[in-house]
């Protein structure tokens, strides 16, 4: 993000929108998740349509406009809740994983219950949910059996 527009967000919303993490995984986690805290999202949305940023060369690109249409559409808020929901348990196992010490067994339970949770989530459409937890047990499966 460009200074002078970090600038301007941190002038349209009280908490901050970018966060540190190791992993790029871990960071747009991070960064989608601070986006669902209505103080932050509020003020992202109120940025964008502000005279100061409309005035400047870079919301004019196609990116900037692009950044701004999927921001202020009503589905952005639901898509990006779903994307968080499902993400989370993913994020769990990636810590232990990242843990010194963790063991397979450790690692293979985890694993289990995190297709176990996001097989029972709520309020996400349920042909992708079924997507999801199909690609966790295949890729549980790849991971977890023997390669010979």
């Amino acid at each position: 993000m460009k200074p002078s527009i970090l600038a301007l967000f941190r002038k349209f919303s009280a908490k901050d929108l970018l966060k540190s993490a190791q992993t790029r995984f871990a960071y747009m986690f991070i960064m989608l998740y601070n986006l669902l805290n209505e103080r932050v999202y509020n003020g992202f949305r109120s940025m964008v349509v502000s005279l100061e940023y409309t005035r400047k060369k870079v919301s004019r690109t196609q990116k900037a406009e692009d950044v701004s249409s999927i921001v202020l559409s009503a589905s952005f808020l639901r898509s990006a809740r779903e994307i968080v929901n499902v993400c989370a348990p993913f994020l769990h196992v990636l810590c232990l994983a990242d843990r010194e010490g963790a063991t397979m067994g450790f690692i293979y339970e985890l694993t289990n219950r995190m297709i176990e949770k996001i097989g029972k989530l709520d309020g996400i459409d349920n042909v992708r949910l079924k997507e999801v937890k199909a690609l966790c047990i295949e890729v549980e499966y790849a991971t977890f059996s023997p390669s010979c």
